[in-house]
């Protein structure tokens, strides 16, 4: 073998070893209350997280209200919706529409008003799974 050969094949083993590597991970969750609802889209692949069934998510067709709804291992609750003529509609179809899995949203009403106040959503490769 000739050096170009033996540094090709070293080369390649390093990128093949740091494909691999596991990095850092945050395991899929879903908190839910009366006023707010934040996890990831991951959190389907905890099963330890809890016996009942966690999920969080979004849904509308254009130019209807979009909801923002879920369920964590508690069994508790949420759910909001964002009008067509609220200050967030732009920023909650995007979101709505950029939800996947390395998501983590975010989402708040008060106590008195089943409309959103807020809603955020960070896509990130830790919440990956």
């Amino acid at each position: 073998m000739n050096v170009k050969t033996l540094l090709t094949a070293f080369s390649l083993s390093l990128i093949a070893g740091l494909a691999t590597a596991s990095g850092y991970h945050v395991t899929g969750y879903v908190n839910a209350s009366s006023t707010s609802l934040y996890g990831s889209m991951s959190n389907r692949y905890n099963t330890a997280a809890s016996t009942s069934t966690t999920y969080i998510g979004a849904y509308g067709t254009a130019g209807s209200t979009v909801t923002f709804f879920g369920r964590d291992g508690a069994g508790d609750t949420f759910s909001c919706y964002v009008t067509t003529t609220s200050a967030l509609y732009d920023a909650a179809i995007d979101i709505k529409n950029n939800l996947t899995n390395g998501g983590y949203l975010s989402v708040t009403k008060t106590s008195t008003s089943t409309a959103c106040t807020s809603v955020y959503l960070l896509n990130a490769s830790y919440f990956l799974d």
